[in-house]
């Protein structure tokens, strides 16, 4: 069963049971109930009318009490006769009644229905009455009024649990349908925001759904990005390789060993690109987190690079780094740092000087290193670390042949995969400086 009519029939039970339960309990008291009524206080409240207002103040409060339907009652004196003449014919029977209750009998139940209730009243000056009234019956219900209402409640519950079947249902239908449409391939889809502009947990599993589906959809398209890139990258280098194969078959003996050269280097090229490709799509499934000692790591990093830019007399001057230790994968925080190194390397001018820093804060761990190459154009810098990007500059024409753009593009999977963040910007006295910034998630 659709969770909508589930929903439904949930909801309506609950109220007719509701209903039904209340109606037991309801009607059968309403059926018992009887008014209640006080003949000593009428009856004191009368008495006090008659002697201090007359005869006439008392009819008219008699009268007003039978219009009223409080009671019908006559104030009697001690002789038995009443306050104020009545114009009734008396039966033998009402006769009877009365006398009963003239002589003491407190409450008489009616063979005809009803009761007669009756209370001594002592008057301001020391004389004896009795109040005797009939109080008013009490009301019947209307069986067909009573079923008319029953079914209006009935109606009106069927709509509330229609109501709330349907706004509990909905989301979930919407969520639903979002979710078949990601599996049929359309990455695109989202949980509408009317559904996840709430606070409660639908709104929250279709916010974690929105999450779930751009990641997924970023990662698709990187993967067919990167898959097109590579394609196209390939192309150069097996172009030449089939090339200089062709040559070789045809060429003589003093060309061979120069076109084995060329095969041998172009195989390298295409070894290395392959290697760094399949870095970067092994980057989300890396190895299990360990304990890594910052210090340790940019202390070797920095010896490595120094030994490195030696041969172009660059200097580079760093901070001690923190004592610090972080869970991470050292592997890939190494490859991230290296090659953000060897970039800066690779575009300083000889002679020149880089510079490493860190910072740490309460949460975070910064990493900048900056060169003193001629930067990147402004609109360029967020592409930096996309895969195979090269910047059509005099920074990149300077080694158009020493890499493929995959360097920077590893080091920012690897940031990523840390739940850490890595941006280039360009320094006002020249240069370019990457930041890496890495949470803080292991004491020191």
């Amino acid at each position: 069963m659709k969770l909508f009519p589930k929903l439904f029939l949930w909801f309506l039970a609950a109220n007719l049971i509701s209903l039904a339960v209340t109606l037991a309990v309801i009607v059968p008291l309403w059926l018992d109930l009887e008014p209640h009524y006080s003949a000593r206080q009428q009856g004191t409240q009368a008495l006090e009318v008659y002697q201090s207002e007359g005869q006439r103040a008392l009819r008219r409060l008699l009268r007003h009490q039978r219009e009223n339907g409080t009671a019908r009652g006559m104030l009697y004196n001690s002789a038995g006769e009443p306050a104020v003449a009545s114009r009734h014919n008396r039966t033998p029977q009402w006769q009877a009644e009365l006398t009963q209750m003239l002589n003491g009998t407190d409450e008489l139940k009616l063979p005809r229905g009803g009761r007669l209730v009756a209370a001594t009243i002592t008057g301001n000056d020391g004389s004896q009455w009795r109040w005797i009234a009939r109080p008013r019956p009490p009301t019947k219900p209307s069986w067909p009024l009573l079923l008319l209402r029953t079914a209006i409640a009935s109606l009106v519950l069927l709509l509330a649990a229609w109501f709330l079947a349907r706004r509990l249902s909905r989301p979930i239908a919407s969520l639903q349908h979002s979710s078949r449409e990601l599996a049929a391939g359309k990455l695109a889809s989202r949980v509408p925001e009317k559904v996840t502009a709430g606070n409660d947990e639908v709104a929250e599993l279709g916010r974690d759904f929105n999450h779930m589906a751009s990641r997924l959809q970023d990662s698709m398209e990187s993967h067919r990005q990167l898959l097109a890139d590579v394609s196209h990258e390939l192309r150069s280098p097996l172009g030449r390789l089939q090339l200089a194969v062709e040559l070789a078959r045809d060429a003589d003996a003093t060309k061979t060993d120069e076109l084995l050269n060329r095969i041998a280097t172009e195989g390298d090229r295409l070894e290395a690109m392959i290697a760094d490709v399949l870095t970067i799509s092994k980057l989300e499934n890396a190895a299990t987190n360990a304990a890594v000692n910052i210090d340790a790591l940019m202390s070797g990093l920095l010896a490595d690079a120094r030994f490195e830019a030696g041969n172009r007399q660059l200097t580079i001057n760093s901070e001690p780094p923190p004592p610090l230790t972080l869970t991470a994968n050292a592997e890939l925080l190494r490859r991230a740092i290296e090659n953000v190194l060897r970039n800066a390397i690779k575009y300083s001018p000889d002679g020149g000087t880089i510079t490493v820093g860190t910072q740490q804060s309460a949460q975070t761990l910064t990493i900048t290193i900056s060169d003193q190459g001629p930067g990147v154009p402004e609109t360029e810098l967020a592409r930096l670390f996309e895969p195979f990007y090269r910047v059509s500059t005099a920074r990149d024409r300077k080694t158009a042949d020493d890499g493929y753009g995959l360097g920077l593009a590893i080091a920012a999977r690897a940031v990523q995969s840390h739940g850490g963040t890595i941006a280039a910007s360009n320094l006002t006295i020249g240069g370019l400086v990457v930041s890496i910034v890495l949470p803080l998630n292991a004491s020191n």
